[in-house]
């Protein structure tokens, strides 16, 4: 535990990460040459709007605007899962901290407590996949990160997303379980609600700069 300290504050500057991915997003569609990756989304796009694959190819060479339209965005790239990901190897140490896969048969769900596989999950199971492990001090720890901007449809399913894992972590012996929510939907009122009716003393719910001191006290 050298390197993390009792009150630490992790440091995750997502608005810098997201402002430097779409700087990288828009520098790559300057050029009116598409790159093998935009030509199939440009494919993608003709089809969707049917039209011919001549038609989009033209506009995208001869349209700034078209290719600002074009370039992807960095809301959709995991930016703020991979942000929280550097800054938790930076804090804990890249040997404490594993990276989950987020689907397929080798991701990781929690159910009635313990850790189960895809193939083992049960169809009334809604909760997401665990998305960090981290082993420091003999301590083993389950992450689920959220990152949520603003309030909405799609946002409040996010938020249930959350409960019905730290719900299926109940009963938790092995490891702790932590919800990491981040993002300004998760106001004082909501990390509230959460902290009120699923922290145990194996599931907590906290902001990323809170989680160092959360994890140094449960070590």
């Amino acid at each position: 535990l050298k390197q993390i300290k009792k009150g630490g504050k992790m440091k995750v500057n997502y608005k810098r990460a997201m402002k430097k991915q779409q700087k990288t997003n828009l520098e790559l569609v300057r050029s009116s040459s598409p790159t093998v990756k935009m030509r199939e989304k440009l494919k993608r796009e003709a089809n969707r709007m049917q039209v011919s694959e001549r038609a989009i190819f033209n506009l995208f060479r001869t349209s700034p605007t078209f290719r600002k339209i074009m370039a992807s965005k960095a809301n959709r790239q995991s930016v703020h899962e991979q942000t929280f990901w550097v800054a938790l190897k930076a804090t804990l140490g890249t040997e404490h901290v594993t990276k989950l896969p987020v689907a397929g048969k080798n991701a990781v769900y929690l159910e009635k407590g313990k850790m189960v596989a895809a193939e083992d999950k049960s169809p009334w199971n809604l909760s997401k996949s665990l998305d960090f492990k981290v082993e420091i001090a003999g301590n083993t720890f389950l992450i689920c990160h959220k990152y949520t901007r603003q309030e909405g449809g799609s946002q409040d399913n996010q938020y249930a997303d959350v409960q019905a894992l730290l719900l299926q972590a109940r009963g938790c012996q092995k490891a702790h379980v932590i919800a990491v929510c981040d993002g300004e939907y998760y106001n004082q009122d909501r990390m509230k609600n959460l902290k009120k009716h699923f922290t145990t003393k194996k599931v907590h719910v906290c902001k990323s700069e809170d989680l160092e001191d959360l994890i140094v006290n449960l070590c």
